[in-house]
């Protein structure tokens, strides 16, 4: 629920910024979202915040305010609690979202899509990520992450 004096108060850009922070809470809480679409509203939502706290970017806090104060909390910290996400997958998909850029739009909806395929396209070098990502969208049956090995089968079709 956004307060209705925020508009007045703290001018427009600051209202239109706290609305699609909302917006992208809403849609982090929902489970229908995939790998891709999660990491890339993290890492929208992490340049909206920086942009509304730019004093806290890059700073570490102490974990106990002082004098009864409380401290501000990080980036991670705040939207795992309007998520209800951990910190820990917070950082990741930012680290995903921040590694893959502008290749998780075409990546969502294929076989890539999922963690531990989008980990192993963001050590790849560009060019043969894009490579995977355009078969992948032609033919939604590609993988990056390595097979258990498989016996051969014999001619009964017994391994």
């Amino acid at each position: 629920m956004i307060p209705a004096g925020l508009r007045r108060h703290r001018g427009p850009r600051h209202y239109n910024a706290t609305a699609e922070l909302i917006e992208i809470d809403e849609n982090l809480c929902r489970s229908e979202l995939t790998a891709a679409q999660r990491s890339a509203s993290v890492k929208r939502r992490a340049e909206i915040w920086m942009a509304l706290h730019p004093e806290q970017v890059g700073k570490d806090f102490p974990p106990v305010a002082k004098h009864g104060h409380a401290q501000p909390k990080a980036f991670a910290a705040e939207t795992a609690d309007a998520s209800g996400m951990t910190k820990r997958s917070i950082n990741q998909h930012l680290a995903r979202a921040e590694a893959l850029g502008g290749d998780l739009e075409a990546i969502t909806g294929t076989s890539l899509d999922i963690g531990v395929e989008l980990d192993a396209l963001s050590k790849l070098p560009e060019p043969e990520r894009k490579g995977l990502i355009e078969r992948a969208s032609r033919t939604g049956s590609t993988t990056q992450k390595p097979f258990p090995y498989q016996r051969p089968y014999n001619e009964k079709g017994r391994s």
